[in-house]
């Protein structure tokens, strides 16, 4: 059982007091016994939640329906799965590529090439369209809400709220540093209140939240975090091998590397298997064979983790695996392609990921922007341009202080120490903040948890800005 949080304060209280040597040896053992156990009670009850969640968090197998699969990319490259993989039409695809050209003063311009996933949808856009399409038909089938956990700013959160015609529970897991970008989410998310809740549960002792999730999977679906599940990579991998064949056709220039922000891994592990799929069916080799991945790791702990023990790496290839099983499992794919996409995702040369923490990108705190990730944001809006492959002008790309900005800036690194590199950036952010026009929103605010009204309210204070940066649909 998990220790109450005021019976570990007390116990830190009284280790911590000047009372410490009035102690015996073995009252002093006891208590760091204690306090021993219950960090390691709350890692295991943290680690079976998150492994609950990733396996059983959809509910029972779906019942198959009368899906159709118009608009479907990956069905279009690989059509065994029809009738196999459930899918729902969300998105707007081919989502363009568009160019951007960096020009300083002393230097040859420089010219990247942009997957626009921020123009998937016209309501929100983002990397989160293409993973809902085959994450939300089978809880849907089940009638109860949907519950999806993160920070306070998460994009998968307000992506599914405004996908699925269930009723969301966006459960707050922890507290964010401040900034405007997260607290539009927010803001998003609560303008449409009768069928979204606000969950707070940071605001109880941590061990008791996993528990609770734990316990709620078994009643109804729970999302995990970022959507990273391996239905979820399907939609990411049908993203990269639509651009493989924007390539093919013309419509985009070949590149060396993708570079992308790491959230949950979700994204990364569906490039990573979409380069595997595309490999087998022989789209553009000359491209796919040396191409790479680069994924910029946002979280703090899940960057701590990757230096110190490798575990985002270990997590794409559990996630790439399990989604190409699927794939197997429909006939779609050989074993082949799981082989390859393994051993993609073990390969440091193709598959390269960057901690984004430290010194060397000025200390970032998760979900705030660095001194290096502005510099990066003020470089790019200042000397950069943005046009589509005819020359047309093109909404500009949201560099939001949690995810894009920090991708931008370590591309932008790479490009100081290989100008040459060709990049294709992977615009993740939507390009459209959706705020419900029949709703007060901050009216709404009012009746939410102190904390998330005051995070709000202090982080949004220019309603003038805000009036412009917000779309009322």
């Amino acid at each position: 059982m998990p220790i109450p949080a005021g019976y570990l304060k007390a116990l830190v209280a009284a280790v911590c007091s000047k009372c410490l040597w009035d102690f015996s040896p073995w009252a002093l053992a006891a208590i760091f016994a204690t306090l021993g156990g219950g960090i390691v009670t709350s890692l295991l009850i943290t680690i079976r939640t998150l492994m609950k969640v990733y396996k059983k968090g959809l509910g029972p197998p779906p019942r198959k329906d009368d899906t159709t699969y118009d608009g479907c990319v990956l069905a279009r490259f690989l059509p065994e799965i029809k009738g196999k993989v459930l899918w729902k039409k969300l998105g707007n695809y081919p989502t363009p590529v568009h160019k951007l050209t960096l020009s300083k003063e002393g230097n040859p311009p420089v010219s990247i090439q942009v997957k626009r996933e921020d123009l998937s949808n016209d309501i929100y856009g983002g990397n989160k369209v293409r993973s809902l399409e085959f994450l939300l038909p089978g809880p849907e089938q089940q009638q109860r809400p949907i519950s999806a956990f993160g920070a306070p700013g998460s994009n998968q959160i307000v992506a599914t709220a405004i996908h699925t015609r269930s009723n969301v529970t966006g459960i707050y897991l922890e507290k964010e540093a401040g900034d405007r970008d997260n607290a539009l989410n927010i803001l998003s998310f609560i303008s449409y209140p009768d069928k979204n809740t606000i969950l707070p549960l940071f605001a109880s002792f941590k061990p008791l939240t996993y528990l609770k999730i734990h316990r709620s999977v078994d009643t109804s679906p729970v999302l995990f975090p970022g959507g990273a599940h391996p239905e979820g990579v399907l939609g990411n991998a049908a993203g990269f091998l639509e651009y493989v064949e924007q390539v093919k056709n013309g419509h985009a220039e070949p590149v060396d590397t993708v570079i992308l922000p790491l959230g949950s891994g979700c994204t990364t592990a569906g490039m990573v298997l979409g380069l595997a799929i595309a490999e087998f069916l022989q789209i553009v080799p000359s491209m796919t064979q040396t191409l790479k991945v680069h994924a910029v790791i946002i979280h703090h702990i899940l960057a701590f983790g990757q230096q110190k023990l490798g575990g985002a790496r270990w997590f794409i290839k559990q996630l790439v695996k399990d989604a190409s099983q699927i794939l197997i499992d429909c006939g779609a794919v050989p074993a082949s392609v799981q082989k390859c996409a393994v051993e993609l995702a073990s390969n440091m040369d193709r598959l390269h990921l960057t901690p984004y923490r430290g010194e060397a990108y000025g200390n970032p705190i998760y979900g705030k922007h660095s001194d290096h990730s502005k510099a990066a944001k003020q470089t790019l809006m200042e000397n950069s341009s943005l046009k589509a492959n005819d020359g047309s002008a093109v909404p500009p790309i949201w560099l939001c202080s949690t995810f894009t900005s920090k991708a931008a800036a370590i591309m932008l690194d790479e490009l100081k120490s290989s100008p040459t590199t060709r990049f294709l950036f992977w615009q993740t952010k939507s390009a459209i903040q959706p705020v419900n026009k029949h709703i007060d929103e901050w009216g709404e605010l009012e009746k939410q948890h102190p904390w998330v009204k005051n995070y709000v309210s202090r982080n949004v204070t220019n309603k003038d800005e805000y009036q412009t940066v917000v779309s009322k649909l």
